[in-house]
């Protein structure tokens, strides 16, 4: 069952006349695009930083003297996803934050190099996370 919008070219639609999609708040209305997706990931990052970092904050009250953190994560596997997220959340949050700045600075502003900064700080983020990982775990 499919349903038909009418739309009143006059108040809240596009004045393009091709394009059906009204100008809404509602994300479903809106066309995907990278820096959308990329903005949405710089929040969810946020919450995953401050996730990490109570966690690490009730590791290291509650843990018994003999355990450390690159213990657990040496010995156990749900620490090693848990380290290479954390490590993954932070790195993202970080080159997010930079991307931002550049913004702020009013740089950066058109849609090709707004994606370009936004692939940038994914490949980065990447890169960094494979290079943290791989040293904090084989050292």
């Amino acid at each position: 069952m499919s349903i038909k919008i009418k739309y009143n070219n006059k108040n809240k639609c596009n004045t393009n006349k091709n394009s059906i999609r009204p100008m809404s708040p509602h994300i479903q209305i809106y066309k995907w695009e990278w820096t959308m997706i990329y903005s949405i990931l710089h929040r969810a990052s946020a919450l995953g930083v401050g996730k990490i970092m109570i966690l690490i904050s009730l590791l290291v009250l509650f843990l018994p003297n003999e355990f450390s953190l690159p213990i657990l994560i040496k010995n156990y596997t749900i620490a090693k996803i848990i380290y290479f997220l954390s490590v993954l959340c932070i790195n993202y949050y970080i080159f997010a934050t930079i991307k931002y700045m550049v913004w702020d600075l009013t740089k950066g502003l058109d849609l090709t190099t707004a994606k370009w900064l936004g692939h940038s700080s994914a490949i980065a983020t990447i890169i960094f996370t494979i290079g943290i990982y791989s040293y904090g775990l084989f050292n």
